[in-house]
């Protein structure tokens, strides 16, 4: 049984949606996951298409300097691009479907918006930590974000995820005292969000940030993009390294939620009973188990909302 989980990326332009995503193809290129007897795979498209992303990235860094002009700009067009999980040899069982939507239909149209989260298992919501830390956005976008959010989740049936992810956070999080304020930041900038997702039982919420390039500082904020708003310049430490770091802490704890979920799903009815029985989904539940337990101490993670803990109580 084939089953597909979507996953949107939620935020405004500039935030690091899309280059997040182009470090699924290091993450999975990377020897990822050895210990899972699983098999991950982008399909051909997404690879290439996030190849080339990535590649804007690693040529900012033969500069020594990183304005909003360089790297990844925002585009007006739908992202999509999914990986296949399979056991070896075999066809995928599952497939998680990453959309990357363009940021300005936060303002323009979030009826839009509001249809792809309604189909989403999970949430990601990058924030630009650059931005968030020196209090440079406002909070118009994260209006509508809870607008989008509250229209989704009203009456959910089944279990969501919402991850928000800290982006170019070089800066910050190089010290446990660091990263605990980036994560206090994300609280209190966001508290009417985190407010609403806190009652929500359904909802598993968490706080990772993670090092876009890995080979940066920040140094000041500029003027620039059609609005003028302050946007943020880095240095760059060391030219045509790109060494970003925990970028693949958000997909690890995704997986980890939907295998649980998948897990749930398959265990059923009749037919799951008898699967339970003969434990023939039971690899689910330990893969979720493997995956989820690093996270416990790991201090680059926080949980705001533990909402459907189910297997990992057990």
């Amino acid at each position: 049984m084939h089953s597909t989980f979507t996953i949107t990326m939620l935020a405004p332009s500039g935030e690091g949606k899309t280059t997040y995503l182009s470090s699924l193809v290091d993450a999975v290129q990377k020897d990822f996951l050895t210990h899972i007897p699983l098999e991950f795979n982008l399909d051909a498209e997404a690879e290439q298409a996030l190849t080339q992303e990535k590649q804007k990235l690693v040529t900012t860094l033969s500069k020594g300097t990183i304005g909003y002009r360089d790297g990844i700009q925002s585009t007006a067009d739908v992202g999509e691009y999914t990986l296949d999980i399979a056991h070896p040899s075999d066809d995928p069982f599952l497939t998680l479907r990453f959309v990357d939507l363009p940021g300005e239909w936060l303002q323009e149209d979030p009826d839009r918006v509001s249809a792809y989260v309604d189909r989403s298992t999970a949430i990601f919501i990058p924030v630009d930590t650059a931005s968030l830390m020196n209090d440079i956005r406002g909070n118009h976008d994260q209006q509508a974000i809870l607008d989008i959010l509250i229209q989704a989740f009203d009456a959910l049936t089944e279990p969501r995820l919402v991850i928000f992810i800290p982006t170019k956070a070089e800066t910050y999080v190089g010290t446990r005292e660091g990263t605990q304020q980036v994560m206090d930041k994300i609280a209190e900038v966001y508290a009417p969000l985190m407010h609403f997702l806190t009652q929500q039982s359904l909802v598993r919420v968490a706080i990772i940030p993670i090092e876009t390039l890995g080979s940066s500082q920040l140094m000041y904020f500029t003027r620039g993009g059609s609005n003028q708003l302050l946007q943020p310049v880095f240095s760059v430490t060391e030219r045509h390294r790109f060494n970003p770091r925990n970028t693949e802490y958000p997909l690890v704890y995704l997986l980890s939620f939907i295998f649980e979920l998948y897990y749930l799903r398959r265990s059923y009815g009749v037919m799951g009973f008898f699967r339970n029985l003969f434990r023939g989904v039971h690899y689910l539940k330990n893969y979720s188990r493997q995956l989820g337990q690093p996270f416990a101490t790991l201090p680059e993670f926080k949980v705001i909302n533990e909402g459907f803990m189910q297997i990992q109580k057990r």
